[in-house]
């Protein structure tokens, strides 16, 4: 495993009570990873890191991920080939990738007013 994706891994297993801190109210991890996309997250990190270390143009690393989508997949059937590039290819286009590939492996959130609702509405 390439330093990256360890380094991706520690992230997405990284919990602030086993590392004696104190969560917030809402947020119990470092990185909210929905944990099906937990290998996605990592393999998509390790190909940007590298599309970002060969690529010091945008046309470059829009050439890099190009051919990074006309080769082969992670070796991981956890991870879905179409889904995988496309995370990559808004990375590679917006302005802060690393954010982009975080909220595309992030959990779905519902909004508040649908959860408020759902609360009030659920018997006790």
């Amino acid at each position: 495993m390439l330093p990256t994706a360890r380094c991706s891994k520690t992230f997405t297993n990284f919990c602030f009570p086993s590392a004696t801190l104190n969560a917030t109210r809402h947020r119990e991890w470092l990185l909210e990873i929905d944990f099906a996309k937990r290998e996605t997250f990592a393999y998509a990190c390790e190909a940007y890191s590298r599309i970002l270390e060969l690529g010091k143009t945008r046309s470059t690393r829009n050439r890099l991920l190009s051919e990074l989508a006309d080769g082969a997949m992670p070796p991981d059937e956890r991870v879905h080939g179409a889904e995988y590039v496309d995370i990559l290819r808004e990375a590679v286009a917006a302005g802060n990738g690393w954010k982009s590939i975080r909220e595309r492996c992030s959990p779905s959130r519902s909004p508040r007013g649908e959860q408020a609702t759902e609360s009030r509405s659920t018997p006790t």
